[in-house]
């Protein structure tokens, strides 16, 4: 009997004891799927920022995140007569570069074979030094020696206080001179120019809400904006022009600057070249009959601004000399090619007014001059029998003439 009682109470501990492992097993296993839960929680939080991240890059892929990138991809023209793209640039530098070496060195037009239509619209000149102030750039020529390169950064220093963004791109240390900048042998100029002005607008445009901007059939989002909307002051109307309404998709306005200078911004009016936009830009201007002033029931709405583009002008240069196509002639029959050609341009514009800086060089090397010449001898001596004729100028035929053999007769 108590034989029993005691089997009975073993067997009930021991019923006990493996609840007790079952329930501490579960409870460890609960434990563990309890963190896996919290810790995918977290990674998917950390995943969902990541993409949110990414989003934000992509939607801003125009933007900040990638401004280098962006920049590169606008088309900087050379002239105002070159066909433009939706993503286009030109500033006038590489145009005054290509003018002094036109008009001071080759004193002729540049021709290339075949003809390129870059160099003839260049050929054309349509910017000139009396279209700009001198105050606004710098610019100088000569002899491509290290002289001429302190000379160029002393100049725009004390001139704009800045510093070149190009010079050091073009090679100083080989130039074809002797020590003292000349070689009877071959010359190489350098032709220069910067473009510096800062520009502010007489009282700050209010900052807008980020918005989207639609170009190119795609939509680009967060992206910032000035101008002037139903919050703004009454005393930002004056510094905006309308030059003309035609529609909510064809419109133009100018803003005004402290310093004299102007912002046109226009919409919809199309053209291949700026110089063929421009001109469209002022006929719409001059036929517009409707309100110049901005009023209350107008607003404005400017995106933020800033880019950095380099052009390298390639199809141009002829670095070793070797290409004859790219090969042209200067008014003496020199041959001339240019070993590189660059410009740079930095513009920003915001609520505050914008700042414009561009630099153009170009390097051109005097190829024929470049081969030692062959000395020819000539002795113009009358020293035996000979024919003397004299005739008047203008006129075909001789009013004198003689033969001298003995020149004791003449003597």
């Amino acid at each position: 009997m108590e034989e029993n009682i005691k089997n009975k109470r073993a067997k009930t501990i021991a019923i006990t004891f493996l609840m007790l492992l079952i329930i501490v097993f579960l409870a460890v296993c609960i434990a563990i799927i309890s963190t896996k839960k919290q810790n995918s929680k977290k990674d998917n939080t950390k995943l969902n920022s990541v993409s949110n991240s990414d989003n934000k890059n992509i939607e801003n892929s125009n933007g900040k995140n990638n401004k280098k990138e962006a920049s590169n991809k606008i088309y900087v023209v050379p002239t105002l007569l070159d066909n433009i793209d939706s993503n286009s640039a030109w500033c006038a530098t590489f145009q005054l570069v290509w003018n002094d070496m036109q008009n001071k060195v080759v004193k002729q037009d540049i021709k290339f074979n075949p003809q390129l239509d870059i160099v003839k619209n260049l050929n054309e000149q349509s910017f000139k030094e009396e279209d700009i102030s001198s105050s606004y750039y710098y610019k100088t020529y000569g002899l491509m020696t290290k002289e001429l390169k302190a000379k160029i950064e002393k100049g725009i220093k004390d001139k704009f206080n800045q510093e070149s963004d190009i010079l050091d791109k073009f090679n100083w240390d080989d130039v074809p001179q002797s020590d003292d900048g000349y070689s009877e042998e071959y010359k190489q100029y350098f032709f220069y120019t910067m473009l510096y002005k800062e520009f502010n607008f007489e009282k700050e445009f209010s900052d807008l809400k980020t918005d989207i901007f639609t170009g190119n059939n795609e939509e680009y989002k967060n992206i910032e904006y000035f101008g002037i909307d139903k919050d703004s002051s009454e005393l930002l109307y004056k510094q905006v022009d309308v030059l003309y309404y035609k529609t909510d998709k064809n419109y133009a306005v100018s803003l005004k600057t402290k310093e004299g200078d102007n912002v046109v911004l226009c919409m919809g009016d199309e053209g291949t070249s700026y110089e063929e936009v421009w001109e469209n830009i002022n006929k719409a201007k001059n036929s517009y009959r409707g309100k110049k002033k901005f009023t209350e029931d107008d607003t404005l709405k400017v995106p933020n601004i800033e880019f950095d583009v380099l052009r390298e002008f390639k199809e141009i240069e002829n670095e070793s000399g070797n290409d004859s196509s790219k090969i042209f002639y200067d008014s003496e029959g020199n041959e001339c090619y240019i070993s590189k050609a660059l410009q740079s341009i930095k513009f920003s514009l915001d609520k505050s007014g914008g700042k414009i800086k561009s630099e153009a060089g170009i390097a051109m090397q005097d190829a024929m001059s470049a081969m030692p010449e062959e000395k020819e001898y000539r002795h113009f001596n009358f020293d035996k029998s000979f024919t003397m004729f004299l005739v008047e100028d203008g006129k075909s035929l001789p009013y004198f003439a003689t033969t001298i053999d003995n020149i004791t007769l003449y003597q």
